[in-house]
């Protein structure tokens, strides 16, 4: 039996010594978390440089008529309100999905009076 747990412990120091070391820093997850925060927030100053381009060139176009720099005015605050919404849509409707359905459990031997209602 000595035999045996002298080859594992010999194979189990084998291996280690070739074992690749653990990589120090953030994992995978935290980099795809940072570069999706910092990829949001490029693309929300697009939308915003596009939208104070978009007024600018409808004023120019229109030259100078107060309708069409009001009406691009309102189509640009929705664009740009819809950008920054994104996540707040997101999160509204994810607290949506995330009530579930309401379970109902009847016994048919209580009174109707006793009916207990538990949500999961």
């Amino acid at each position: 039996m000595s035999t045996l747990i002298q080859l594992s412990t010999e194979i189990i120091s084998a291996h280690q010594a070739g074992a690749l070391p653990m990589a120090a820093g953030d994992g995978i997850l935290d980099w795809v978390t940072a570069k999706n925060t910092q990829t949001q927030t490029v693309l929300r100053g697009v939308a915003v440089t596009l939208g104070i381009i978009f007024v600018i060139m409808q004023a120019v176009a229109s030259r100078g008529a107060m309708a069409r720099i009001i009406i691009s005015l309102i189509a640009a605050g929705i664009f740009i309100w819809g950008v920054w919404s994104v996540t707040d849509i997101k999160d509204r409707v994810g607290n949506e999905m995330a009530l579930g359905s309401v379970v109902v459990q009847l016994d048919a031997a209580a009174p109707a009076s006793s009916l207990s209602f538990s949500s999961t």
